[in-house]
């Protein structure tokens, strides 16, 4: 199915990137708006017809005894709906990961991180739904027609997946500033709730932080010092040259190996990468699995010349990070690393190498895999989370902060 929607990718993303080039080239926007509206809203109504299909023929079964082939050719009909559904959903997955591609352009990647989850606690938030027969559609496209138009870029919510609160967001700062679009002025506990999380969100922003959120007390947002470093060139010029070369090992930094490869796979190549100390991630399960939210999108990691390659699986894209280097690279810091990946924590850092876990500062597997998914410096996560651990060290435990050696290379 992805073959016939190539023209359609090909333009969405070559307006993503040109967005991303000059984000202040609101026609660009609106023109994308557009596309991944008409995409969505075709797809959903596919999913919506074979749904109605599938019930039809389901209601033919329960009715009674059917000629043993007659039944079978209904449950035939009935699994190839099916497939056809799930292949939609891809699709809509696909167009939404271009939405987020907008979002990531005009916010703070850790900023959107809070608008996919719940208000209420660190679930994630359900989605809204079809855009198809949304009562509000025509209201929320009109403001966002209307923003863009007189020049204030503007983010339908609903073709994200990252943003799930709030009908339209005004992207005016580095924070969302998301709205709700009521065509009726009833109200009721739903409504209300809905507004209730949107202040939530938004004084959580203002203010940096809040005395409880989502359920935790005394939650403050520190900013990281200096430039994220990203790799993102290493992983376009390994995907570039396995076209030729089939499989291709990139190392942008110690401890960091990106590996792209076409057909069959060199194994010989894995000599270059410490295997058995790594963490793999392959990127290809986690785009099959739908799983990339709420990082910064491959849509927009990935240029226009490669994308389209990956979406259709003709490119396996891999991952390694060493973890005895990045043990190393803490040490430096004067920080013990203890790698617990246990699904919600992946680290544990200390300045004892016998420390309890009650006396560790944690790590989430979520702000782990930004090393993978979205191809970050290993050494500025390092002394990213190095200089936090010492800030909130300082503040909390009134200790003095560790001096980072100088004379390490991958600092």
């Amino acid at each position: 199915m992805i073959e016939r929607h190539e023209a359609n990718l090909g333009k969405a993303a070559n307006l993503l990137h040109t967005l991303k080039a000059d984000p202040t080239d609101v026609g660009v926007l609106l023109n994308l708006h557009r596309l991944l509206i008409r995409r969505i809203v075709v797809s959903e109504r596919a999913v919506i017809r074979l749904k109605a299909i599938i019930a039809k023929k389901k209601r033919c079964l329960s009715r009674g005894r059917l000629p043993k082939e007659h039944a079978s050719a209904l449950k035939h009909l009935i699994a190839a709906a099916n497939e056809r559904i799930d292949e939609h959903r891809y699709l809509l997955f696909l167009w939404k990961s271009f939405g987020d591609g907008i979002a990531h352009i005009y916010f703070d990647k850790y900023a959107l991180k809070a608008t996919f989850y719940s208000a209420e606690d660190y679930s994630v938030k359900e989605d809204a739904g079809f855009i198809s027969g949304k009562k509000g559609f025509r209201m929320e496209w009109r403001i966002i027609r209307m923003a863009i138009l007189g020049g204030k870029p503007a983010l339908m919510c609903d073709i994200t997946h990252v943003l799930r609160h709030g009908d339209v967001c005004l992207m005016v700062g580095n924070d969302p500033f998301m709205i709700e679009v009521k065509s009726s002025r009833n109200r009721n506990t739903r409504v209300d709730r809905q507004l209730q999380n949107l202040e939530a969100l938004g004084k959580f922003f203002v203010e940096d932080g809040a005395d409880e959120f989502r359920g935790f007390q005394n939650v403050r947002r520190i900013a990281h010092i200096g430039g994220e470093v990203l790799h993102t060139e290493a992983l376009n010029d390994a995907i570039k040259r396995s076209e030729a070369e089939g499989t291709v090992v990139v190392t942008p930094e110690r401890g960091l190996y990106y590996v792209a490869w076409v057909g069959e796979f060199d194994p010989d190549q894995f000599s270059s990468i410490p295997v058995n100390t790594s963490a793999v991630f392959f990127l290809n399960t986690i785009k099959a699995e739908r799983a990339w939210m709420p990082y910064c999108p491959f849509t927009l990691s990935i240029s226009p010349d490669h994308l389209l390659r990956f979406i259709k699986g003709q490119v396996y894209l891999a991952v390694f990070v060493d973890l005895d280097e990045l043990r190393r690279q803490f040490l430096d810091y004067g920080l013990y690393a203890t790698v617990i990946n246990d699904g919600t924590w992946f680290l544990g850092l200390s300045r004892s190498s016998v420390a309890s876990d009650e006396n560790m500062s944690h790590i989430s597997k979520h702000l782990f895999l930004r090393i993978a998914i979205e191809f970050q410096s290993l050494a500025w996560f390092v002394k990213a989370q190095a200089r936090v651990d010492d800030e909130v060290t300082q503040k909390y435990l009134q200790l003095e902060p560790t001096p980072p050696n100088n004379d390490n290379p991958g600092c």
